[in-house]
């Protein structure tokens, strides 16, 4: 108990148990949405914790998207065949070829699977009707089928032996003669909270349809059934969304789709220790999803541009006080009557809001009516879902239920994907232990008919005589459990039956319909009464031993005894039937089929043994071995615990004159809304644009200058665009001419660091709104940040650090440029203090940190090396690292080769010394054994900012090289006899102690190529005179560096050309002992002698003067200024 006296937290995320099965196995989670779906999975290694991937490539869908969703469409040709599946549907050409060749398009297609019990009247009506030919099983089959391939291609491609593994997972999946259905690959489906066993049954169906399982029961039983809502809480819990949660109290999760609103409450509970959670009112399942949306402006909107607006304007409404556009045809296109310009209409905002009202009410009466249900107080609410991508959804049920006292979250990660995401922890991870019923479940029995009770005289026409003797009236109905129960997943729910027969073989096979009574009696009686709402959930049919007996006036007849157990706990129906035979419990396994006589579940196993957590660990995996169930392995993988380990994936490829294994990296999934950026884009990156007004005003920036009539406003009031403004800020070194011909020139009256720093407030902006709405308190949190940050008396280390990447030929003066813009921005002040929260890193050093993050470098033993290419939008930076340490759970780099700066551009562009040929880079490393990555932006696209966070929280590279040679002009004592000396006798001088010295000498701090560690120190003793004591007060040496070919130059004027200053020490040396001393002719003059001390180890450098006084070392910082 914390000192609150409120209980503590159960709802943040714990330690994953590694996997204890003995043999690698696949889970895999297809959520097949109605506009869209996704996938994730988990592999299983033995002893290994398990983690969540998401697939997030598919054919035909743009790389640059990172899109981890696929759209839920396909075509088939007039003979019934798939001819275009998911993004492959919606590529360019495609549309034209389905009109041409008569291809009929299938969407939408999921809501055909609908439960017919909670369908509102109508919505049918709206519903695309299925291809000719094809039920809606045949349909799902066809995309499961989809999505398996989508996933094998993805694991083939980005895993090591890729092709090897899958090929593991798909022999055992597919053989008939496997033992366990733990073999191979384990199945979850979601499904919408309304969908009950037919349902699943269907899906079933076309799971074995589309050859995802042999259809047999150990086949079958390799799929589990996770509703929406309960994969959506296992992602908040996942994501950390209820850290917050502590025990009994309670949270509402909705899951916004495309096709439903499903709505779930769950109370956290603590069951001896382990986390979990328990629904504690009846789920709900609404058809408000975005398609209805979108159905909702069809009577306003042309059917013409109905795609562009499900695309763009739905998403990207935030505002009913803005007008929207929706861009079709060309900018030619003109029709001010029904508000049509530059090929777009106008909307106005207050329709727009009218097409969402109906979801924004559907949402926020679900939740109060939850709430009104609970006995416990509801404080948070969770959106997630496709849906909750929408920025006027969420603002403005954020709006109402706040001020109702809930707090309203949406996560930070991939909401379009929680449930996919969301499933495969529902396996892995288990939290849910109690649900609630949500039906009365029953079934129809004789009673023995009472005279003395009205209802059964009422009834007596029914009334008969069975073969015992005695009087029976049909027609009631036994409660086996009520509507709103909340019954254990452990939990099973007995009713014992007995049955008579004149003839044996009629008991040959017994048979027991279960009922579900769907009205409002709190206690059905009778289905006499209410018959509407009685409707046939399953039949369990099994063969139970028969016995002959002899009724009191000597007549034999025939009759069995049983019991029906079910578990309703679970997410789906389990059941057997239960007898004794001389004396002892027999059980069999139950077969349930549909009321259409259709096979519904296939055998279960018999769940008889004591509970597993009192089981030891030994015979429990011999059960599990042995069975085989999902009942037990789901309670098996909370029962140890062990440290996360990254995965490790590799796809090993052999290259001429260098062998290379390329990594793809597994998907961090970092999901980020923008403003304007629609929400199923899950782009983790946004437009680096920026549009100005005349008056040097920002006008649109990022996603906001993409928007749908941005274009034709910036060229209607005569905006400036800033693009690629980022390489205004290059260095000056290493840029061809025409690469700085090429770029877009800046805004009249802006200099690069006034874009830089309006781009850098842009951003800061986004990470306070997105902060503010996905975090608990977000708000308060980020008040606190920025608080502490603008505060000038704020130490650094209690403030926001940010950290600011560039590429790898950024140097100091880039790095100054890119602070001021920091200090512009308002992101921290300009003092001392101010300074020190950024920090800079280079892009190729980043992007080491992210793949070692990503468990990509876990296979480099020591002093191998590696090289890391960042291939980005305007450099590629290529960079090379060699691991440092020995031991394998310690990971330090060191840069064993200059990083580079390549110029990216058209075919014109060629530098031999880089191996660039018309526009192209060869590689060729030096050292064998290399080992490359290639950062591919369709996966990695936030690579360099993952990695830059890794930088500053795990510190991995200790050493870097000097780019360049650093040094100082330097002066020596002339010589007469040394020929170089002797060249440069004009550059000849007396100094004031009288001594001839030559000028035009430089002195080398630091080699070019050497290798530095972060804490070494480079020295440089320099000594000043002066015959004013005053005026050896402050010192200002400069810094040269040399970028020629030389190794170690001693003479500017052997290649003067490569010589620049690269920055000016100034320090206060007022503190040095001034020594007073006497030239031969009898004058005085003053020396200091001194220390520049540099360290270039840094991703930036950092200097201070050294000097001895009394014989004790002192030092001074220096400030060093850039040119």
């Amino acid at each position: 108990m914390q000192g609150d006296g409120r209980s503590s937290p159960i709802g943040a995320p714990s330690r994953r148990a590694p996997y204890a099965g003995t043999r690698r196995k696949l889970v895999l989670a297809f959520d097949v949405g109605t506009t869209f779906s996704g996938i994730s999975y988990s592999i299983l290694d033995p002893g290994q914790v398990p983690t969540i991937k998401g697939v997030t490539e598919f054919p035909g869908q743009e790389a640059t998207s990172a899109a981890c969703k696929v759209p839920t469409i396909i075509y088939y040709d007039q003979q019934g065949n798939v001819k275009a599946v998911g993004a492959e549907a919606l590529q360019d050409g495609i549309y034209e070829r389905a009109l041409e060749d008569n291809w009929v398009k299938a969407e939408w297609f999921k809501l055909h699977l609908r439960s017919e019990f909670n369908s509102p009247k109508g919505v049918g009506d709206n519903i695309p009707p299925l291809p000719r030919g094809k039920t809606a099983v045949d349909v799902f089959a066809d995309f499961l089928s989809y999505l398996f391939n989508c996933t094998a291609g993805y694991i083939r491609n980005t895993h090591r032996n890729g092709e090897d593994l899958w090929a593991t997972f798909l022999s055992a999946t597919h053989s008939h003669s496997a033992k366990t259905s733990n073999d191979g690959i384990h199945f979850v489906l979601s499904h919408p909270n309304g969908w009950e066993g037919k349902e699943q049954a269907q899906m079933r169906e076309a799971a074995a349809k589309a050859n995802l399982v042999p259809n047999n029961h150990m086949g079958q039983e390799r799929i589990t059934f996770v509703t929406e809502g309960e994969a959506s809480l296992h992602f908040a819990v996942l994501n950390g969304l209820l850290s917050d949660i502590r025990r009994n109290e309670a949270v509402v999760v909705v899951d916004a789709g495309g096709g439903t609103i499903d709505v779930s409450t769950y109370q956290g509970k603590d069951e001896g220790g382990a986390k979990s959670f328990g629904e504690t009112s009846v789920s709900g399942c609404y058809f408000h999803g975005s398609v209805f949306v979108t159905l909702a402006a069809k009577g306003f909107i042309q059917k013409h541009i109905m795609t562009c607006f499900d695309k763009t304007t739905k998403l990207r409404f935030r505002s009913d006080k803005e007008p929207q556009y929706i861009k079709f045809g060309g900018t030619r296109d003109n029709d001010l009557h029904v508000n049509v310009r530059f090929g777009q209409m106008k909307l106005e905002g207050s329709d727009v809001a009218n097409f969402f009202q109906a979801s924004i009410d559907c949402v926020v009466q679900a939740v109060m009516d939850r709430q009104k249900a609970s006995t416990q107080a509801i404080r948070h609410m969770i959106l997630v879902g496709g849906f909750s991508g929408s920025g006027w959804l969420f603002e403005k049920v954020k709006a109402i239920l706040t001020k109702k006292g809930m707090t309203v979250i949406r996560p930070e990660n991939n909401v379009v994907k929680a449930v996919s995401d969301g499933a495969v922890s529902f396996y892995l991870d288990h939290y849910v232990r109690t649900r609630v019923a949500k039906v009365t479940y029953g079934v129809r029995k004789n009673t023995t008919f009472n005279p003395a009770d009205p209802e059964h005289l009422e009834r007596a026409h029914a009334a008969f005589t069975d073969q015992r003797g005695i009087t029976r009236l049909k027609g009631a109905f036994a409660t086996i459990l009520s509507k709103g129960t909340e019954v254990h997943e452990e939990t099973r729910f007995s009713q014992s039956f007995g049955r008579t027969r004149d003839n044996p073989e009629d008991l040959k096979k017994t048979d027991t319909a279960i009922k579900c009574y769907r009205g409002e009696n709190n206690s059905p009686k009778w289905m006499d009464i209410d018959s509407d709402n009685f409707t046939n959930l399953c039949t369990l049919y099994a063969e139970i031993p028969h016995y002959r007996r002899m009724n009191s006036v000597g007549e034999t007849y025939y009759s069995v005894s049983y019991d029906v157990v079910l578990l309703f706990g679970l997410t789906e129906l389990k059941a057997y039937m239960q007898w004794k035979e001389n004396g002892v419990v027999k059980t069999s396994p139950a077969e349930l089929y549909d009321e259409q006589g259709e096979y519904y579940i296939f055998q279960v196993a018999t769940l008889r043994t004591v509970r597993p957590t009192k089981i030891h660990r030994q015979a429990f995996l011999m059960l599990v071995k042995l069975r085989g169930t999902n009942y037990f392995t789901q309670n098996l993988s909370n029962s140890w615990d062990i440290v996360q380990t990254p995965d490790k994936f590799q796809l090993s490829k052999v290259l001429p004159n260098m062998p290379i294994i390329f990594h793809a990296a597994p998907v961090n999934s970092p999901y980020q809304r923008y403003p304007a950026q629609e929400a199923t884009s899950t782009a983790c990156k946004i437009p680096t644009i920026i549009y100005y007004e005349q008056q040097g005003k920002v006008r649109a920036a990022g996603a906001g200058a993409t928007q749908d009539g941005i274009f034709e406003q910036a060229q209607e009031d005569n905006w400036s665009k800033a693009e690629w403004f980022k390489l205004h800020l290059r260095s000056n070194f290493g840029s061809s001419k025409h690469l700085v011909e090429s770029i877009p020139s800046l805004p009249p009256g802006k200099n690069i660091v006034d874009v830089f720093a309006d781009f850098l407030s842009y951003l800061l902006e986004c990470t306070a709104i997105y902060i503010q709405d996905a975090q608990p308190n977000g708000k308060e949190l980020w008040e606190d940040f920025r608080s502490s940050t603008l505060s000038p008396a704020t130490p650094a280390a209690d403030a926001i650090h940010f950290i600011l990447s560039h590429p790898n030929g950024w140097e100091g003066k880039e790095q100054n440029q890119m602070r001021e813009a920091s200090v512009k921005a308002n992101l921290i002040p300009d003092t001392s203090e101010g300074h020190k929260r950024i920090t800079f890193v280079s892009e190729g050093e980043a992007s080491l940190h992210f793949a070692v993050q990503s468990g990509l470098l876990s296979h480099i033993g020591a002093n191998e090396g590696i090289v890391v290419v960042d291939a980005g939008g305007g450099t590629i930076d290529v960079s090379t690292y060699r691991r440092q340490d020995e031991r394998l759970d310690a990971r330090t780099f060191e840069e064993i080769a200059d990083a580079q700066y390549i110029k990216f551009g058209g075919t014109r562009d060629n530098d031999a010394c880089a191996n660039i040929r018309f526009g192209q880079m060869k590689l060729t490393p030096n050292f064998s054994g290399s080992r490359m990555w290639f950062c591919d932006p369709s996966r990695e696209q936030c690579a360099v900012s993952d990695g830059a966070i890794s930088f500053y929280l795990d510190h991995h590279v200790r050493a870097r090289v000097a780019k360049v040679t650093y040094g100082v002009f330097s002066s020596s004592r002339f010589e007469e006899k040394d020929p170089e000396h002797l060249k440069r006798i004009h550059q000849k001088f007396k100094s004031h102690d009288g001594t001839i010295m030559i000028n035009g000498g430089f002195s080398v701090i630091l080699p070019k190529g050497r290798r530095v560690k972060e804490e070494e120190e480079f020295s440089h003793s320099f000594y000043t005179q002066s015959i004013h004591p005053n005026a050896l007060s402050t010192i200002a040496p400069s810094i040269v560096c040399f970028r020629g070919e030389i190794d170690e130059p001693s003479w500017v004027d052997a290649d003067p050309e490569k010589f620049s200053q690269i920055f000016t020490l100034f320090a206060d040396l007022s503190r040095v002992p001034r020594q007073a001393q006497i030239n031969p002719k009898g004058k005085t003059y003053y020396q200091v002698n001194y220390e520049t001390v540099i360290l270039f180890g840094l991703t930036e450098i950092q200097a201070y003067v050294r000097w001895k006084e009394d014989g004790v070392s002192k030092r001074s910082p220096a400030s060093i200024i850039y040119e």
